[in-house]
């Protein structure tokens, strides 16, 4: 309801504004901004991306590619575009807001920070660990430096990083990382954010891949609660956290309870 009254307003608005002032006035092309980010909220995506379009071409027209506006309309178009599925188109998109806030503002204001991190992020989902890996470290040594150690986009980002470890089969130092970060989650963001359950569910693959077996069962013990009460009993995060206990648990000779745990959580007989 919210966003529809939102993106109402906001048309009238670029309307109103593209009327009065012309399509390039400044108040024009940052009424098109606030109108693209409200309907890629509203899962919008193809109209946002038109608009931030239209908006980067006339902030980059009016102000120049460096300019702070021009890097967030940038950052918006790149993340619409990952969300539409078009990887190469916004692999480059971050790629050029990346390099343009870096000469901007420097590598290690949180705007660049937050790109690179979300540069990692989309080259870690294509598979390119070893180019997403120094962007993550990046990031997270930027967050770490502005905001401290324990706040929220720090700690997402060395959870991020912890699961780019994983994937890199690199348990340990994926451990050392959510050893801090898992726990600072929970506390910071709530013992039922998501990201804070996936960080803790990823301790325990951790452990359970250096056949730390009972610390791991302890962990997915202590999570698994949580998931169920939080996303449900089907969540992925949820049945990987049940898979895993499950695992630790027949590694263990722990048959009775094992199977009850694979019943309850539909699981096959055998965590794999």
């Amino acid at each position: 309801g919210k966003l529809a009254e939102a993106e109402l307003l906001l048309r009238r608005c670029v309307s109103g504004c593209t009327a009065a002032l012309g399509a390039g006035h400044s108040q024009t092309l940052a009424s098109l901004c606030n109108l693209a980010g409200v309907l890629r909220d509203a899962g919008k995506l193809p109209d946002a991306e038109s608009a931030f379009t239209r908006a980067l071409a006339g902030l980059e027209a009016n102000l120049g590619k460096r300019h702070k506006d021009s890097i967030t309309a940038a950052a918006g178009l790149a993340a619409v575009l990952q969300a539409r599925g078009k990887l190469p188109e916004a692999e480059a998109a971050f790629k050029s807001a990346l390099a343009r806030a870096d000469a901007a503002l420097g590598t290690s204001h949180p705007q660049a920070a937050a790109l690179a991190n979300n540069l990692g992020l989309l080259l870690h989902a294509k598979g390119q660990l070893a180019e997403a890996e120094p962007l993550l470290r990046r990031a997270l040594s930027a967050f770490g430096g502005a905001l401290g150690p324990g706040h929220v986009h720090t700690l997402s980002c060395g959870a991020s990083l912890a699961s780019l470890l994983m994937a890199a089969r690199r348990p340990g130092e994926a451990e050392a990382l959510l050893r801090h970060v898992a726990p600072g989650l929970a506390a910071a963001a709530g013992p039922r954010n998501p990201v804070a359950l996936a960080a803790a569910v990823n301790l325990g693959g951790a452990l359970a891949a250096q056949a730390k077996l009972a610390d791991a069962e302890g962990v997915y013990r202590e999570a698994l609660p949580r998931l169920d009460a939080a996303l449900g009993d089907q969540h992925p995060h949820t049945r990987a956290c049940a898979a895993g206990l499950l695992a630790v648990l027949q590694a263990g000779g722990s048959g009775d309870e094992a199977a009850q745990l694979a019943a309850r959580y539909q699981l096959g007989a055998s965590a794999g």
